[in-house]
């Protein structure tokens, strides 16, 4: 059964990361909302090569910080 687990990049996920590195079913993913730093997204990738699990990077049409300026903040 493959299972799927969302990778930030943060001290968190990295522990959580760290204890399924042996599955061969585990996938990781994470959402690049635009808002973080580039070296961020470089971390999550380089984080997920060196454990060799794979990851599915999801990105976002138009960046968190474009559609709170056209939109304003959720309410």
């Amino acid at each position: 059964m493959k299972k799927i687990i969302q990778f930030s990049g943060g001290k968190d996920s990295i522990v959580c990361l760290h204890l399924f590195k042996n599955d061969p079913d585990i996938t990781a993913t994470y959402v690049n909302t635009g808002a973080a730093f580039p070296h961020v997204v470089e971390h999550v990738q380089k984080t997920c090569d060196n454990f060799g699990i794979p990851l599915i990077m999801i990105s976002m049409e138009k960046s968190v910080i474009d559609w709170q300026k056209e939109n304003g903040f959720p309410a």
